[in-house]
């Protein structure tokens, strides 16, 4: 396996997405990306490869953020959540949202609630749905 994405690395993602974030989401968002892969090797949550992580899961997901409003916070609903993105990216990016997580597969609902707990996501709710 490779080396598992770091805070670094999340910040560099997001850096090259213009996207500007404070340590605390870059360490939330590089500790989701170590659980989810550590989870993957259980389940089979996602196909993209943990070195393309930061990339894929995390400045794609903060791409979302350029067309909302930064004030005041708002509630999000990431439907078809899958993996949590880009929920999770939300959600640590802008630690005065509320956001929440709808998915429709129990073993992943599992996994994203666990997910959302390793990394300190206090912001976020999973339902199954």
């Amino acid at each position: 396996m490779s080396e598992s994405p770091s805070a670094a690395a999340v910040r560099h993602a997001l850096d090259g997405a213009g996207v500007a974030a404070t340590g605390e989401a870059c360490d939330a968002l590089a500790a989701y990306l170590v659980h989810l892969y550590e989870a993957n090797t259980r389940t089979n949550l996602t196909r993209i490869p943990i070195a393309d992580a930061p990339a894929m899961h995390v400045a794609d997901s903060a791409a979302v953020l350029r067309m909302l409003p930064a004030e005041p916070p708002l509630r999000v609903l990431d439907a078809g959540a899958g993996t949590g993105f880009p929920g999770v990216a939300v959600a640590a990016l802008r630690p005065a949202w509320r956001v929440t997580l709808v998915e429709s597969a129990l073993r992943k609902v599992n996994a994203l609630r666990a997910l959302c707990e390793a990394a300190g996501l206090t912001n976020v709710a999973v339902h199954h749905a």
